[in-house]
């Protein structure tokens, strides 16, 4: 079965934006010059090729995500372009709360029952998939207790107060951490397994 790993970049106490400070206070916020250190570029990119499917909300979608990529991954002098290239090869499955027509190449959107198709998405060959957000539809996501992997990528700022994707949980996320490396920019990727996501009964494949 493929595993779903969840990366985002979040604050010291867990944040990934702020109430008034947006996302300043990120070493790169994902715009502008690429001022993280080549060891972390690599890994940030070796994660997103070692998938082939990301997993997506309406709102982070339709919001640029995938404009922004495309964009990225059509020029050759952009240090980002290799990146940007695996997330336009890999298959984009976006997920709305009513249906909607895509606009974007190699890209399917979804009004089924989030659990559900994740669990079949997972059953399905091929490498694995990986979600960057946005923060509700990642809460979500953490709600249904199939993230497999957490890749935290922190920062060193401690916000106070923020946007959080772990909300409303009904239970304790127990995690099983797996690794942790400082890179020379200042960033700290964390990463956490959850050995008891939900399988879910078997699924039919059509």
């Amino acid at each position: 079965m493929r595993k779903l790993k969840l990366q985002m970049q979040v604050s010291l106490d867990l944040f990934i934006a702020g109430k008034e400070s947006g996302m300043s206070w990120m070493i790169w916020p994902y715009t502008g010059p690429w001022t993280w250190d080549e060891e972390l570029k690599k890994y940030f990119t070796d994660t997103t090729a070692s998938n082939d499917t990301i997993l997506l909300g309406w709102d982070m979608a339709d919001g640029g995500y995938i404009d922004h990529w495309n964009n990225i991954a059509g020029q050759k002098d952009n240090p980002q372009n290799v990146f940007a290239a695996n997330v336009v090869a890999a298959h984009k499955h976006v997920f709305s709360r009513k249906p909607r027509r895509s606009r974007w190449d190699n890209t399917t959107t979804t009004t089924e029952d989030l659990a559900t198709e994740v669990l079949r998405l997972k059953k399905l060959p091929g490498k694995d998939m990986i979600t960057y957000g946005g923060a509700t539809f990642a809460n979500a996501l953490v709600r249904t207790g199939l993230i497999d992997e957490y890749h935290f990528i922190v920062n060193p700022a401690i916000l106070g107060k923020g946007v959080s994707i772990f909300k409303k949980l009904d239970d304790i996320l127990r995690l099983t951490p797996c690794s942790a490396r400082v890179y020379p920019c200042g960033i700290t990727v964390l990463i956490y397994s959850d050995h008891n996501t939900k399988k879910g009964p078997p699924l039919a494949i059509p």
